[in-house]
């Protein structure tokens, strides 16, 4: 017990370094979260008592919610849900180890336990009858689940990961069927629990690649608790290469020689510049909960409805104009390696094509994604997706062949990707 006893001495340590030497940043950010936490619940408890059945459609966006979380932490950026300091993997032996992860283990299922009962009041009320806890558990069990599955997708040193997307498309199925067929709780009950007992028990952990990881996390936090701005933009820069290093693995190597830049290009976007996408897409979400939910109606300046509907536009404009301007960057670049002297065997055409795939891939998918949150019609759906492709692949020419031009039309372009906003907001 003196082991964990000090383990969790030097974490309260770490706190309070953390708060000394950012106090002012803290103290912003707790005063900003205690005056949004406060409005919201002087307007949502008042709903949530008159709340008298399931709320579907809320509980269908939470679904959607999850399981977009969960395809990301298992498939686009899988990271070890359980973080030990580096020392433990050096001092413990395998057993005490082991009974660590499990502690921490429980410590996350009671974080889900809390975070479930939140998000079943939401979409059930305080009604704590039958369907509540049903709700509550089918929840639980897709963040156990997208925990557990990513805990063993991080330390599968195999290449087969068939079973792993079959576990986590029957999960989807599950959080999808449960609308009609309740007792699917059963499934994910069973799911669960060979999950976990496979992870306490079975998995074998990829040691070298877990000690890495803990010990570049240990340098970052380090580095924040004193509030080191210069290491901190050192290590992401660092965590950027590694990123690449791990996807060159594998990607397929007769893709890459046969299409360099489309292998550039899809390196750019995800790796290099997701930030400003993920940025855009995070404007648009708030935007739009602003728009949609009359709990944020009760501020001041979000009463008037034109408001709120300006603030959707936006959200979708920001989106869209951080999503191209994201991809043009890296084609820039490439470009003015081209005049000083980078050799590139392939011609324009090629170019632009290579170039334009995966962004219009991801342009499409953004649309998509808008489409389906604000019920736009077919018709709606594809002017708007074939507005925006037809902008991209014009854009990247432009860049590419006319960049005066663009400077000088991009206004022009902006116009038509607010109408195409406008178009997809229309009811």
């Amino acid at each position: 017990m003196y082991v964990y006893k000090m383990l969790l001495l030097n974490r309260l340590r770490e706190y309070k370094r953390l708060i000394r030497n950012m106090l002012f940043p803290v103290l912003s950010a707790a005063i900003v979260i205690e005056i949004i936490a406060y409005q919201m619940t002087i307007a949502v408890i008042p709903i949530l008592k008159e709340l008298k059945q399931v709320n579907l459609k809320g509980l269908f966006y939470i679904n959607l919610f999850l399981l977009l979380y969960s395809f990301y932490c298992c498939f686009i950026k899988v990271k070890p849900f359980l973080v030990v300091k580096p020392v433990t993997l050096y001092l413990f032996e395998e057993k005490r180890i082991k009974k660590l992860l499990r502690l921490k283990m429980t410590g996350k299922l009671i974080k889900h336990l809390i975070i479930t009962f939140c998000l079943s009041i939401i979409v059930n009320g305080f009604n704590f009858n039958n369907n509540f806890f049903v709700i509550q558990f089918l929840l639980f069990c897709l963040l156990e689940n997208t925990s557990l599955l990513s805990w063993q997708i991080y330390h599968n040193k195999s290449k087969n990961k068939r079973l792993d997307k079959l576990i986590w498309t029957i999960t989807c199925l599950t959080a999808f069927l449960s609308y009609l067929f309740p007792y699917v709780v059963i499934l994910d009950l069973i799911i669960w629990l060979i999950l976990l007992i496979h992870s306490l028990f079975v998995l074998d952990m990829n040691r070298p690649k877990y000690e890495a990881e803990m010990i570049f996390m240990e340098k970052i936090l380090v580095a924040q608790n004193h509030n080191n701005t210069f290491l901190l933009s050192q290590y992401a820069e660092e965590k950027k290469l590694l990123s690449l290093s791990y996807q060159n693995k594998a990607i397929n190597k007769k893709l890459i020689s046969k299409y360099p830049l489309l292998w550039k290009s899809e390196i750019s976007i995800f790796r290099l510049e997701k930030d400003k996408i993920v940025i855009g897409i995070g404007i648009f979400a708030v935007t739009f909960l602003i728009y949609r939910y009359p709990v944020f109606w009760s501020f001041p300046f979000l009463e008037e409805g034109g408001i709120r509907y300006s603030l959707l536009i936006f959200g979708m404009l920001a989106v869209f104009q951080l999503t191209v301007q994201s991809m043009l960057h890296q084609l820039d670049s490439i470009s003015e390696k081209a005049k000083d002297g980078l050799f590139l065997p392939l011609s324009d055409k090629e170019i632009i094509i290579q170039f334009t795939i995966i962004p219009v891939a991801v342009m499409l998918c953004i649309v998509s994604m808008i489409a389906i949150i604000l019920k736009c019609t077919l018709i709606q759906f594809l002017l708007a997706a074939g507005s925006l492709s037809v902008i991209t692949i014009s854009l990247f020419y432009l860049q590419l062949k006319h960049k005066k031009l663009l400077i000088k039309y991009y206004f022009v372009i902006t116009i038509v990707i607010l109408a195409v906003s406008f178009l997809m907001s229309y009811k």
